[in-house]
């Protein structure tokens, strides 16, 4: 009946493809029932798209591992908008009666101050969970950009780019553009030495605003700019770094909002004002460009 009325695209909340979660979540929901109705839409032609939310409260790294390899398994069509999330933990909802009950948020006043909704209500640790987002944002990284891997190689591919990446830093000068925080945090992830190397530069189109697209927010550019602060480098516009005849590689980590809108708009700009430098996608890394 969709189909015939003309539409052309759903978006459904399936949120995991484990039935631990989707039980704990009380989606009233099962990855089986997601399947068949994905493969319903796919035989009238309905594009499907739809989130992964990570970080229920029975969140483990079994479970994050079946909802990645379940999303590289499904989603494979370039036709269908796929995003990764963290849940957020809203004033008011099921979870954040939750952490308050476990003594995580011990002022609710200051928790509506701070505004940083992502916490920790996994059974993990704090660091067990951090990492596993940030792995879990790498591998997206690598099913948006069709690389073949599965997740349980993840740790592989990351040692792969953190070695080219090294590797190039001894005879290049890389700046990361956009430089996000999460993006940082993976290249520290890789190696600690990346983060740290004098020949790796912080890009961001206006380091006082979002770091992303046309439009500034300055509330969001101060967070980034605290963030950023972490691994101890100074956050350049491409007029002040660019120019340097120095930077000979643009590194871009990949935009998880804009679908491809942000790449496409850097690498524009470094073809018509600095055509000599080269720009390479993580992902590019893992199939050992140097």
């Amino acid at each position: 009946m969709l189909k015939n009325s003309g539409c052309t695209e759903v978006r459904l909340g399936f949120e995991s493809a484990d039935n631990r979660i989707l039980r704990s979540m009380r989606k009233n929901s099962t990855v089986e029932r997601i399947n068949e109705v994905l493969d319903m839409a796919r035989e009238v032609g309905v594009a499907v798209g739809g989130n992964i939310i990570l970080g229920d409260t029975e969140e483990t790294p079994e479970t994050i591992t079946n909802s990645l390899n379940w999303l590289k398994c499904y989603f494979d069509d370039r036709d269908r908008q796929i995003y990764l999330a963290q849940i957020l933990t809203f004033p008011g909802t099921h979870l954040y009666k939750v952490a308050c009950d476990r003594g995580i948020i011990v002022d609710p006043v200051q928790y509506l101050k701070d505004g940083e909704y992502q916490i920790n209500l996994t059974k993990m640790t704090d660091d067990e969970y951090n990492d596993m987002i940030f792995t879990a944002k790498l591998f997206f990284v690598f099913i948006t950009e069709r690389t073949n891997i599965g997740f349980e190689n993840i740790n592989c591919v990351i040692s792969e780019i953190g070695a080219n990446l090294k590797h190039m830093l001894l005879t290049h000068t890389i700046a990361l553009w956009p430089a996000t925080y999460q993006a940082a945090k993976i290249l520290e992830l890789m190696s600690p030495e990346i983060i740290s190397n004098k020949n790796l530069y912080f890009v961001n189109k206006n380091p006082h605003g979002m770091q992303i697209g046309g439009t500034s927010n300055e509330t969001s550019g101060a967070k980034l700019m605290e963030k950023l602060k972490l691994f101890g480098k100074q956050i350049y516009t491409p007029s002040e770094l660019l120019n340097d005849a120095t930077i000979d590689i643009v590194l871009y980590p990949h935009d998880f909002q804009n679908d491809g809108r942000v790449y496409n708009e850097i690498k524009l700009e470094l073809q018509m004002l600095y055509p000599n430098i080269k720009l390479v996608k993580f992902s590019e890394l893992a199939e050992g460009v140097s």
